[in-house]
C-alpha cells in the first residue's frame, strides 16, 4: 500500500510539473473544455425555448380562430 501511495504522489508531482511548464497549453485546454461544456449545456436550453415559442404561437393561433382567450 505504501508503494502505491508513493507512485501516486510521484505521478501527481510529475503531472503538476508538466502543467506548470506548459502553462499556455494548460490554459488553452481549460478554455476549450469550458467552451465545449457550455455548448453542450446550451443546446437543451435553446431547444426548450424554441419549443415554448412554437407552443405559444400555436395556442395564440388557435385562440384567434375560436375568438376567445387562451386557456378558457
Amino acid at each position: 500500500m505504501s508503494r502505491f501511495l508513493a507512485y501516486f504522489a510521484l505521478t501527481l508531482k510529475l503531472a503538476a510539473n508538466r502543467l506548470r511548464n506548459r502553462l499556455g497549453l494548460t490554459i488553452l485546454s481549460l478554455i476549450g473544455i469550458s467552451l465545449s461544456v457550455g455548448l453542450v449545456v446550451s443546446i437543451p436550453v435553446f431547444s426548450e425555448l424554441v419549443s415554448r415559442l412554437v407552443l405559444r404561437q400555436e395556442l395564440t393561433d388557435f385562440a384567434s380562430v375560436n375568438d376567445r382567450p387562451l386557456f378558457t
